[in-house]
Formats: structure tokens, sequence, C-alpha cells
């Protein structure tokens, strides 16, 4: 089998010829940001000597000891633990210390492990070496962690009434409401767009389709500093994920907390609090995500999401296209739409994309017959693809929607329109909404209606205004990706 491509196979040969010379602390980081890649990562490891690489730990700039660190590291090979071993037992720089520890921690195995475990908790001599002993202690917490071996727990279901935060795309919470209430669950609001049950058979809860996540709130009101947040957190989770997961802990969490200024520091000083023996801070494997966010007041709210629950209602999505929408938004809109006509026999998505409107609209509707149609090719493939893993069947037409002439009328267009910034433009859009709206008329039986999804909000209203047959019905404001698109319900006068 050949191996893969190198993408910067010049660039890669380019800096190893450094290494060795004046620039190999450039060098070496150079080497380091390619490595990230998979392909250039196995080109390195095979062009780069080791004797080269391991005479840079040695070196007397301390940025190349450093960033030799750091590449053996990405390399990732536990051939090379007894040289960054022997470095860092010489080593006396504080900055390079860290690099040198976590890289350890990337190459694993008995000795790097046996090496981070008999290393003393670092401490400042003086006040000005702070900074590097919590960098120090921080590295070496990380490359233990790494090195640690844990079970992947597995959820096994609660054995008391937890309560759950169920998150609704933006305006969309009173038809989750409308889902949660057909099927027996009772919920009360939770802030905007969300609505709290109490809950112990998950599953119950996961036949709603219009939220996007699982929440467990643990605790609110606490200021935003590490210590509060770990006597606010510590007990409320280990609790939680004790009865959610099988087996003893430790348990593997990520902590995320995109509004902080100093995120990584914060981040950091709380996984050093709560770190032991049922909790380990694991970034890239985790079993739980422990979300903190700003209250109106200043203080922290924190809640949990355990990934180990499993959620298979949207897994369906075997291929998406840049424009696929969320499959809890098209939940959202498809029972919205249903509350205009709700037992449609003929139902067309003129844009289906990769097919999520139609199979939400199915999961509510299932005995609707279904038509999609695209101009593209990939997405009528990736549209089979994803109706065959639903179990869902739909015609699908590759043709533009302009020239797509029914058969007989539907009594629902149901669709997500080109926004125009993400795919297409503003001017594309003039004419395919000119076109779109004048064939509603056409395409809809009387009675009909159309629940279009689109950013053109007064694109589309405009063409729909030329449209005297047409009348507005309702309308409704979402959110997506940092967008504020519209759900927008016109029918066909009889």
């Amino acid at each position: 089998m050949n191996p893969r491509p190198v993408p910067d196979q010049a660039g890669i040969e380019a800096a190893i010829a450094d290494v060795g010379g004046e620039d190999t602390a450039a060098a070496l980081s150079a080497l380091t940001a390619l490595a990230k890649k998979e392909a250039a990562r196995a080109a390195i490891g095979r062009a780069l000597p080791r004797d080269r690489l391991y005479a840079a730990l040695a070196a007397d700039d301390p940025k190349a000891r450093k960033n030799a660190a750091r590449l053996l590291g990405a390399l990732g090979r536990e051939s090379d633990a007894p040289a960054l071993i022997a470095a860092l037992q010489k080593e006396e720089t504080h900055f390079v210390r860290p690099s040198m520890i976590l890289a350890l921690g990337a190459v694993g195995g008995e000795a790097a492990k046996a090496c981070l475990d008999a290393l003393p908790a670092p401490l400042a001599a003086r006040p000005d070496e702070e900074k590097h002993a919590r960098e120090e202690a921080e590295a070496l917490r990380r490359a233990r962690a790494r090195l640690t071996q844990t079970e992947t727990h597995v959820f096994r279901g609660f054995s008391a009434p937890h309560e759950v935060v169920l998150q609704a795309p933006a305006g969309f919470a009173p038809l989750l409401a409308q889902e949660l209430q057909t099927l027996a669950i009772p919920s009360r609001p939770a802030g905007e767009n969300a609505l709290s049950v109490r809950v112990t058979d998950t599953a119950r809860v996961f036949r709603a389709r219009c939220f996007s996540e699982m929440l467990f709130p643990l605790a609110d009101g606490f200021p935003p500093v590490p210590s509060a947040a770990a006597r606010a957190v510590r007990a409320p989770l280990e609790a939680l994920l004790r009865d959610a997961l099988a087996g003893p802990p430790p348990y593997a969490y990520r902590v995320e907390c995109p509004e902080l200024e100093d995120r990584a520091g914060f981040i950091a000083a709380l996984a050093s609090l709560l770190d032991g023996e049922a909790l380990m801070n694991s970034p890239s494997h985790y079993e739980a995500e422990l979300r903190l966010t700003f209250a109106p007041g200043g203080t922290l709210d924190a809640a949990c999401r355990i990934s180990a629950l499993p959620d298979d209602r949207f897994s369906y999505r075997r291929r998406v296209l840049p424009a696929s929408m969320h499959p809890a938004t098209a939940a959202c809109v498809a029972r919205y739409a249903a509350g205009f006509i709700p037992a449609p026999r003929r139902v067309l998505d003129p844009f289906c994309g990769s097919g999520t409107l139609l199979i939400e609209w199915s999961k509510l509707c299932p005995r609707s017959a279904l038509t999609g149609v695209d101009i593209a090719q990939t997405a009528l493939d990736a549209a089979r693809e994803n109706l065959a893993a639903a179990n869902v069947r739909a015609g699908l037409v590759r043709t533009d929607s302009a020239a797509f002439a029914a058969r007989e009328p539907y009594d629902l267009v149901l669709s997500n329109l080109p926004f125009g910034n993400r795919v297409g433009t503003h001017k594309d859009n003039e004419r395919l909404y000119r076109t779109l709206c004048g064939n509603l008329p056409v395409w809809l039986a009387p009675g009909g209606v159309a629940v279009l999804y689109t950013m053109e909000y007064a694109l589309l209203h405009r063409c729909l205004a030329a449209q005297k047959s047409l009348r507005r019905l309702g309308e409704t404001r979402t959110s997506a990706g940092g967008l504020l698109p519209w759900a927008i319900a016109v029918g066909k006068n009889e």
C-alpha cells in the first residue's frame, strides 16, 4: 500500500535540513506544527534522524531543547522516552521543563510513567518563580492523567430521578413543550429556550426530537473563581456520574467555559482542585462535559452533559452538507408546519439537501408521501444514504427546482431555503426566491401550506406578496450557528 501523500513535503525537507544549524529552534517549531497532520507526522518520523533530534535535546539554546521535546511528543514514539527522561533530569531552565514533561506523557510507556510518578511537586524558591512552578505543575498533572489507565464507562441508567434541562432551538421551546406533553412528560420553563423535566428513564425523554441537548444542573450562583467552582460542583458532579455510569471511578471529564477571559488558566486551576480518585480531567477523551456559563448577575452556573449517555435519535445522519440544518431544528420546523396542516397526504421539499427535513417530517407524520428535489447530485446521494439509514422512503428528483413540474399538487411544501451566505449569494437568491414563490401556487393543492426556513426574510416576503393566491399564516424566528433565520408559513387560498 502506498503511503498517503504529504501535503508539504518541501517544507518538511527544508525544516529537517535546518535541524542542527543556527535555526534549529525555528526548524523544530515548524516541524511540530506540520506534525499535526498524520501523513506529515509519519514523513517526519521517517526522514529526521533520531540522533539529530536527541542532540537538539541537549543543545545550548533552551528554545531548541524545548522544541525538540515538543516534536518528540508530537511524534509519540515510546522508544523516545529514555532520551526525554535523561534530558529532563538535566534540565534546569524553567520554561523548558513543562514541554519535556508533556512529551513524556505523549510518548507513554512504563518508563515515562515511572519518571513522571517520581517527580516531586514543583516549588517556587522565589516569588518570580511562582508562574513557572504553576506551569510545571499543570504539565505534570496533564501528563500523569494521560498515562493513567482509566476504565471506559458505559451509561447504566439512573437509580433515582434527576432534574435535566432540555435545550430547544431558539424560539421553539413551546414546540418542545407541546411534544413533551404528547409523551406525557411534565415540564416547566428553565430559562430562555429550555425546559426542565424530572427523569429516571432517559430513553423515554429521548423519544422527543425537538431538543438539541440534555444537561444536568449541578450548581448555580457561585463566584467565577476556580476555588468556588470546585467547591460548588465536585460533590454533585461525582454523585451524578456514580449514579449514571457503570464501573468504579475515576470518571473522565472536560471543562467548557467559553465566556471566561482566561479560559485556559481557569480550567487548569479548576482541574487541579477537582482531580483525584473520583474525577480526572481529560479534554481529548471524556465521558462528561462540565459546562460553566455566566448568570445575569455575573456569577457562574454549572451543568453536566454526559457524553456516555446514548442518544441515537439522529443516527441516520451518515452524510451532511455544509448548509445542512441541525436535525433538532428540522424536527421543530416540521412540528411547526404540522400546526398548520397536521396530516398532509403529499409533501415536497424543493431544496432537500441531505434529506433532514423529509426524515424529521416522516418521524412526525409517517403516512405522508415524500418527494425531495435538488439540483446537486452530491446532495441527493447524501439524502439517499440518510433516508435509507432512517428507514424512510422518498422519491428523489435531480433538477433545478425552477424546472420541477409536479404530477399532482402537494398538500405541504417544506424546505430549508438557500440562505445566500453559506451557499450561494443574495443575488442568486433574488431569482431563485421569485421563481419559488411563482411555483408555490402551482405546486400546492387548494388549502395547501408551505413552511419555508430562511435568512432572506425581506426578500421572501416581497416575493410572496406578488402572489395573490397566497396568504401568510404565521412566522417565528430562531437561531442557527450565529444566524437568525425565520420559519415562515404561507397558505394557498381555497
